[in-house]
């Protein structure tokens, strides 16, 4: 694993799995664990390279606005510039985690034919209905064959709001899974729990 935050970029970001591989995986998540391989004997099973991107609440702040920039879109900005530097051609999988699933949502509809795959782990409902018209906006936009992962025991991103996602997709569907089966032991469903899934969704073909 390496880590870089050059003077180009404010975000902190880590490079895992094997670097030379031509698949990468953009990964965008929050919290101290943002930048750990969510499985890393699971990751060794694919020739996939990780880009593993920390976002929190200042840099996800993204309120509903029709004019200027938020702090999510010079992120997203950031993030795109980074993509370009490390990885400069070739198709990408984005994952996104929580939080920094509306994040990844914007990071795929920017990239456009790129972004291949997409994955949304836990993702919650936007908060208002304006917030949920430009996500939709978004979502539209998505060229990616997307796989949408909640638990159905989580109230923070409930199965209605992985088929909520899953409907405005042109390319989706929903995977809702149980407690047990998704390994929340605290109601949370968490990346790691469901990377076997994830992985082999956003970086197919790759196993060694």
């Amino acid at each position: 694993m390496t880590r870089a935050q050059g003077p180009a970029f404010g975000i902190e970001y880590r490079s895992a799995g094997a670097l030379a591989a031509p698949r990468c995986v953009l990964v965008v998540r929050s919290g101290p664990i943002a930048t750990i391989d969510p499985a890393p004997l699971v990751t060794a099973e694919h020739h996939v390279r990780l880009l593993l991107i920390a976002v929190d609440a200042p840099e996800l702040d993204d309120p509903p606005t029709f004019g200027g920039e938020t702090p999510a879109g010079s992120t997203a900005a950031e993030v795109l510039a980074l993509l370009r530097e490390e990885v400069p051609d070739g198709p990408v999988g984005v994952v996104g985690e929580r939080a920094a699933a509306l994040f990844a949502v914007a990071l795929a509809a920017a990239l456009g034919e790129r972004a291949d795959r997409l994955a949304l782990v836990a993702a919650p409902l936007p908060e208002t209905g304006l917030a949920r018209d430009l996500v939709s906006q978004a979502l539209a936009r998505v060229a990616a064959d997307t796989l949408v992962v909640n638990d159905s025991a989580d109230e923070a991103a409930p199965a209605d709001a992985a088929q909520w996602y899953a409907e405005r997709l042109p390319h989706a569907r929903a995977d809702v899974l149980s407690r047990e089966a998704a390994g929340a032991l605290d109601g949370r469903l968490g990346l790691t729990a469901v990377w076997p899934r994830v992985l082999a969704h956003v970086a197919p073909d790759t196993r060694h």
